[in-house]
């Protein structure tokens, strides 16, 4: 019999206490000597996305990652339209957190613009549908690091990018990532940037800019 090592026990017990907060009290995990058979794995992964508990609705979210991008528009799009609205503009913003979290992304976020644009540009073909304008993210670490030789990506450059040539709306900054506001560099000059260019309508939450 293998003993587990310690990561594979860490990681069980991250799993349980995963489980544990979703279901919202302590549960215990049964563990079978056998593994599940591909017919019952496929039974009970049937049964867990169609239940109506939390577990369900994590997993049908989840799922909406392993779409590709225009289907969640499409879909946005369709639920608000089944609710008796009419949809006018959408806005959806990317995220850049991959340098704060050590990992290499498959797609980087020069393709995510390049993509977001082709779906903007979809967008404004329909006749009756709804414009779509995204909001670019903004790590400031990145810039950091690119302004220290360390790094080979300026997010300051990508945000130039975006609202200049992909028809982005606005710039998405995320602090819960653990950086804090302050007159550091990157804050002054995208501030400057957005001065710099009166006549472009750019959007930022300007909770996040000291005056």
């Amino acid at each position: 019999m293998t003993v587990p090592t310690s990561q594979q026990k860490n990681r069980v017990a991250g799993d349980e206490k995963f489980l544990a907060f979703m279901l919202g009290s302590r549960i215990e995990i049964m563990q079978s000597d056998t593994e599940m058979s591909f017919t019952d794995a496929r039974v009970a992964s049937r049964e867990a996305f169609a239940s109506r508990g939390t577990i369900s609705r994590y997993l049908n979210w989840f799922s909406l990652f392993r779409l590709y991008r225009h289907v969640p528009v499409e879909k946005l799009i369709a639920d608000t339209s089944r609710q008796g609205f009419k949809p006018l503009m959408l806005a959806p913003a990317l995220v850049d957190y991959d340098e704060w979290l050590y990992e290499d992304v498959k797609s980087p976020l020069s393709q995510q613009i390049e993509a977001m644009s082709q779906i903007s540009v979809g967008c404004a073909k329909q006749k009756d549908g709804p414009v779509l304008h995204g909001y670019i993210g903004f790590d400031p670490l990145r810039q950091v690091v690119f302004e220290n030789h360390k790094g080979k990506v300026s997010s300051l450059k990508t945000v130039e990018r975006a609202l200049n040539e992909f028809g982005f709306a606005g710039v998405k900054l995320y602090p819960p990532m653990g950086f804090q506001p302050s007159q550091r560099s990157w804050e002054w000059a995208l501030g400057e940037y957005i001065k710099a260019h009166p006549r472009q309508k750019i959007y930022a939450d300007i909770s996040y800019f000291r005056k």
